[in-house]
């Protein structure tokens, strides 16, 4: 099993929902390697909640990335928590 099977096995289950939410096959793409590494960095019993995802956005700061890789990655982790809901 992996790590990220054993961090968020709820949320990973939605990983085909969001997809099917994505029209165009690059947001798609996008959006599922962009969930996958927040569920490969959230710590195991993190919530989806405004706090860890703040915490997300200042860690990829962190790591150099751009505001349209930042925000395409807050998109995808907002449509996750609408399917979640």
């Amino acid at each position: 099993m992996s790590a990220l099977t054993t961090l968020a096995p709820p949320l990973l289950d939605l990983l085909p929902i969001v997809a099917d939410a994505c029209r165009s096959p690059q947001t798609r793409r996008a959006y599922l390697g962009g969930l996958r590494r927040f569920l490969a960095w959230l710590p195991p019993g993190g919530q989806l909640d405004r706090p860890t995802v703040n915490a997300y956005r200042a860690y990829l700061i962190e790591q150099g990335k751009g505001p349209v890789t930042i925000n395409q990655a807050i998109s995808a982790i907002k449509l996750l928590a609408r399917e979640a809901a």
